[in-house]
């Protein structure tokens, strides 16, 4: 599901929305997270299983499906609720081999200008709201980052 076709009137403080898609290209991972799948080695009619075919799922993938992607919170943010990798104690929420925040922010709103990051408002960085994400420099976000936590 593309989060700009998500009805404003379901996006309320408590709501769980989850964009995993109803119908995936053949190859694709159905959980939603983008990766290509694996073809099956070997034939088993008892699993419907047909050699050579596309598997539906990356390995593990499986139990993704039916997960919500993101929460809105009382402060608005849409709080995401999958995988998030980061070092230095920083986290950042990932979708589709990208990080969240810049996919929903070029989905809902455009590219990002060439030369800016994005920066939270809100300082919530699992926040994938495009009203909460603003594309500034490098150095306007490292000041805003300093600022907010002296």
């Amino acid at each position: 599901m593309n989060p700009a076709n998500v009805d404003p009137a379901l996006l309320v403080p408590g709501a769980v929305i989850d964009m995993t898609p109803a119908w995936v290209p053949e190859g694709i991972c159905a959980c939603g997270c983008g990766r290509e799948t694996s073809t099956i080695q070997y034939a088993d009619a008892s699993k419907g299983l047909v050699r050579g075919a596309w598997r539906t799922f990356c390995k593990g993938h499986h139990n993704r499906v039916g997960r919500p992607h993101f929460e809105v919170t009382d402060a608005g943010c849409w709080e995401w609720l999958r995988a998030c990798g980061g070092s230095r104690g920083n986290t950042y929420a990932r979708w589709n081999g990208q990080f969240a925040h810049r996919w929903f922010y070029e989905v809902m709103v455009g590219p990002i200008p060439e030369g800016l990051c994005i920066d939270h408002v809100c300082e919530n960085k699992r926040c994938v709201n495009p009203e909460h994400l603003e594309p500034v420099t490098n150095r306007e976000n490292l000041r805003r980052w300093r600022e907010g936590r002296s």
